[in-house]
């Protein structure tokens, strides 16, 4: 090679940080370099075939599939705080009296933390006044949401030191805040326990507000 010009064809396919102030670039020539750009232009027909886009922009049809999609997201998200709302209604109305709280620990079908704490948001709102303890096992690991309503609040329970004592048999820890805290363990096969000894230590932390 004797001139830059015997190169041919010359493509950056990158360029990073090397070190201060140097600059790194990756790049093909070549056979290579047009090998490269015929798999680009194949992927990119590739692309433009599943959008159904031939003879239109794939561009500006992948806007409108893009919108459709957070369009569509939306209102799965409206539908499922709505199902929510109304199977936390029919908890709520199994809410057990423990001394003068009211409490709700339950098992739930729950995707992911999120909705799960979806579901413990709508699960306070439905009690008016009490605490909720929903479960659940999310990619095979238990998950727990706690709910305060503000009344109980303000009146000295926090979520935080429940979740905590309860994700114990579920060897896990949580955190959040004094109306709603999360906890994550490894043993799901604790959740019974955990389900059935939430009216003991609802009791057990009422008697400390108590004395």
């Amino acid at each position: 090679m004797n001139r830059t010009g015997d190169i041919g064809l010359f493509v950056i396919k990158a360029e990073t940080s090397a070190a201060a102030g140097v600059r790194r670039i990756e790049a093909l020539t070549g056979n290579a370099a047009w090998q490269f750009l015929s798999e680009q232009r194949a992927k990119v027909e590739e692309f433009v075939d599943m959008l159904g886009s031939a003879g239109s922009d794939p561009a500006e049809k992948l806007k409108l599939t893009l919108d459709e999609k957070r369009k569509l997201q939306k209102e799965l998200d409206q539908l499922r705080a709505q199902a929510a709302g109304s199977a936390m209604q029919s908890l709520a109305g199994q809410a057990q009296m423990i001394g003068s709280v009211k409490l709700v620990a339950h098992r739930v079908e729950a995707h992911n933390l999120d909705q799960l704490k979806e579901m413990g948001d709508a699960l306070r709102d439905q009690l008016g006044s009490g605490i909720g303890v929903l479960a659940t096992v999310i990619e095979d690991k238990p998950s727990l949401v706690v709910v305060v309503t503000p009344d109980l609040v303000k009146a000295g329970w926090d979520a935080v030191p429940l979740v905590k004592e309860l994700a114990k048999p579920l060897k896990g820890g949580g955190g959040g805040k004094a109306h709603l805290a999360t906890a994550g363990g490894k043993d799901s096969s604790a959740l019974p326990d955990v389900l059935n000894g939430a009216n003991s230590i609802i009791e057990r932390f009422a008697a400390a507000k108590v004395s």
